[in-house]
């Protein structure tokens, strides 16, 4: 279920408990399994936002992994290049 469903029926029974606290509409003969489905509700929501931050940190870290490694492989492309020169110099000057 979708997290908008979950806090679409959230909404509906919380208006559904206020209405019978009032006193309007049709009284329900146990809100308890209302703020049950409520609370069930919330923590299926929490679970999904903690997979979700889960996962998000998964892909920062891979990210962060992947930056690095170009970092290094900018570095050796550099010190190879360097090198490179060097040599280039060392053939020009024999």
């Amino acid at each position: 279920m979708a997290t908008a469903d979950l806090i679409g029926n959230i909404n509906r029974g919380l208006d559904q408990i206020e209405n019978h606290i009032r006193g309007a509409g049709t009284l329900l003969p146990n809100p308890i399994n209302i703020l049950d489905g409520i609370r069930g509700s919330l923590n299926t929501i929490r679970v999904t936002l903690q997979n979700a931050t889960t996962e998000r940190d998964q892909y920062q870290n891979i990210l962060n992994e992947t930056n690095e490694r170009e970092w290094v492989l900018i570095q050796q492309l550099r010190d190879m290049r360097n090198e490179n020169l060097r040599f280039q110099q060392l053939l020009d000057e024999s």
